[in-house]
């Protein structure tokens, strides 16, 4: 089931404290912190490989991350559900959700690439409402809270003001819906050279920090799993950018595809490919 993002409002997390009575806060960026450190752990010790289908792989160490993760979560709130990427959802509480991506950008990983993080994040019916993005190999902790600044290590961030495509350094990435990736490629074959760069990440994850962080002016993917872009869609929104689907609609859990921009940026994106496959129902690429 698809659930909005932009919904009713949510409770203040600063209001629920879990069993040790730490905070949403606490334990959503000690959370990602000591699964970074397992992770980095075994950076060089990956252990089996298993490839879940065309450039989507899983390792041991992203099944043994999202354990930690889940029990570490689920020690401090035991009545909320989780949903992660390797173990699906375990029910509970229908009102609160813990979302987890062990690793995000697993094909980095393995390759030893430095593009990759984990994401931790606690949904309100269906609505993130709270939620790190956590890079251990550069020890950047991007956090985002409803009602509050998005800080990058406890710093406050925000959007680039760029207010055109031509201005702006794009990231995106392709995802794996071969033919909506495409449609991906077909939007930057069409936009060249009227933008500033393109930078193709590998991350979801780290797109949308950067992205928040002010480090690219624009991201679009293609696909969004809950766990992709649960923490993102937080960091943007408490960065003073705004997101949407390809369609120019509120972003949903899942989501087909993700716009992230300053809101000038944004419109004048979704302006210029109004007419591209990519924003369509039909036509494929083309």
């Amino acid at each position: 089931m698809s659930h909005q993002i932009q919904n009713d409002a949510s409770p203040d997390p600063d209001s629920l404290t879990g069993r040790s009575g730490a905070s949403v806060s606490e334990v959503i960026q000690s959370t990602a912190r000591a699964a970074g450190e397992l992770v980095i752990g075994r950076y060089h010790d990956q252990g089996r490989i298993d490839v879940k289908g065309r450039g989507n792989i899983v390792s041991e160490v992203d099944r043994a991350s999202e354990e930690l993760i889940s029990s570490r979560l689920l020690d401090e709130f035991p009545d909320f559900a989780f949903l992660g990427e390797e173990s699906g959802l375990r029910p509970g509480d229908d009102e609160w959700q813990w979302i987890a991506d062990p690793i995000d950008g697993t094909r980095n990983f393995v390759s030893h690439l430095p593009n990759w993080c984990l994401m931790v994040s606690l949904a309100h019916r269906g609505r993130p409402i709270a939620g790190a993005t956590y890079d251990p190999l550069r020890d950047e902790m991007f956090y985002g809270q409803i009602g509050q600044r998005t800080t990058l290590n406890g710093q406050p961030v925000a959007v680039t003001d760029k207010k055109s495509v031509d201005e702006c350094v794009i990231g995106m990435d392709l995802g794996y819906d071969d033919e909506l990736a495409m449609r991906v490629w077909g939007v930057i074959g069409a936009v060249f050279p009227g933008l500033q760069a393109i930078r193709v990440l590998g991350s979801t994850g780290l797109g949308m920090a950067y992205l928040a962080a002010g480090r690219v002016d624009l991201y679009f993917c293609a696909g969004g799993n809950p766990w992709d872009i649960a923490s993102g869609v937080v960091l943007i929104d408490g960065a003073s950018g705004v997101t949407s689907d390809r369609h120019g609609n509120p972003v949903t859990m899942p989501s087909e595809a993700v716009i992230g921009a300053s809101p000038e940026a944004h419109a004048d994106f979704l302006r210029i490919t109004e007419r591209l496959p990519f924003r369509k129902d039909a036509g494929g690429y083309g």
